[in-house]
């Protein structure tokens, strides 16, 4: 009967590998899971409906997660320094993600946003290495600075027609960066 697992409940453990949350489970704590190393399988449920700061903050080990289908929030921070992730889903009900949200995850190669995120905050994608390309859905309207920051195998981005601000540095050292596409709204 498991309802709220506490903060940096897990932090530190560097030699757990897998955690499976209980369907009784509503609330993780913010770090829940800090610099869990080895962590590289993780089941959440759906009835959880945010992801809190640090959730997963540098767990090198991790290279998918399934983000439950209800969850609406993904604070600042939660899979920074995942190297190992390659790809994340911010899809369903999801309208919010948090500073820094996948800040050096090394080898992502795809994201998937919701139609119902408008913010791409600050540096919420800096320095994902093989990250070649990205599909904003129409819904976007902010892109904060640094979002794509030292994404250095980025080719391509298209700016969502709704997009009315970029932030400074939105696309600074992307080195192969060979064709950007702004919207017309952009101020």
């Amino acid at each position: 009967n498991l309802k709220v697992v506490g903060e940096f409940a897990f932090s530190n453990c560097i030699s757990l590998e897998s955690l499976v949350f209980p369907k009784t489970t509503i609330k993780l704590g913010k770090g829940v899971c800090y610099v869990c190393l080895k962590l590289s399988y993780v089941e959440l449920n759906d009835n959880i409906s945010i992801i809190p700061d640090r959730a997963f903050f540098k767990n090198e080990g991790l290279v998918n997660i399934q983000i439950p289908s209800n969850v609406v929030i993904i604070e600042e921070y939660a899979f920074s320094n995942c190297i190992s992730l390659l790809n994340i889903s911010f899809l369903n009900k999801i309208r919010s993600i948090g500073k820094y949200v996948c800040n050096e995850c090394l080898k992502l190669k795809q994201v998937y946003l919701s139609d119902k995120i408008v913010i791409i905050p600050e540096r919420a994608f800096f320095k994902n290495e093989c990250l070649t390309s990205i599909n904003f859905p129409n819904s976007i309207e902010i892109i904060e600075k640094e979002a794509f920051a030292n994404c250095s195998s980025l080719t391509k981005l298209s700016f969502p027609v709704n997009a009315y601000m970029l932030g400074t540095g939105v696309c600074k050292n992307c080195i192969k960066l060979t064709s950007i596409q702004l919207p017309e709204n952009l101020t």
